[in-house]
């Protein structure tokens, strides 16, 4: 028997977020979530340009 491959398993985080189509008809994003092993909320969330400045500050601060 042919074993089920995991998308997310094969899959980077970034391609499978790619994968999504946001103005589907009939296709809800929460669906396409489920389907892609996706926190539907992650791809909702967009940084600012000053929050990645300010977390890119921090990690170099840490440092």
């Amino acid at each position: 028997m042919a074993q089920k491959k995991n998308l997310a398993s094969e899959t980077t985080r970034a391609k499978r977020i790619e994968m999504v189509e946001w103005e589907h008809p009939e296709l809800p994003i929460k669906t396409q979530a489920e389907w892609l092993s996706l926190n539907r909320s992650s791809l909702y969330y967009r940084l600012t340009i000053e929050e990645y400045r300010d977390k890119t500050k921090l990690k170099k601060a840490k440092k």
